[in-house]
């Protein structure tokens, strides 16, 4: 694990991080790359960015 990550739980088959990190276009670009498997819970106002990028790729899809 990278020091700015702590897995905060673990249950069967997932676990919960948290990361202390500012939101840069780069992270952004990173965690695009789980698409799927991973949701972002937390803070709001990423999970709102995320889902305007995810918006964004699709609309370019259709």
């Amino acid at each position: 694990m990278h020091y700015s990550q702590e897995e905060t739980e673990q249950h069967d088959g997932w676990s919960l991080f948290g990361y202390y990190l500012a939101p840069t276009n780069e992270f952004y670009r990173k965690i695009l790359a789980p698409r799927e498997f991973m949701e972002i819970v937390s803070p709001e106002e990423v999970r709102q960015e995320y889902a305007a990028i995810l918006e964004k790729m699709l609309g370019q899809h259709r």
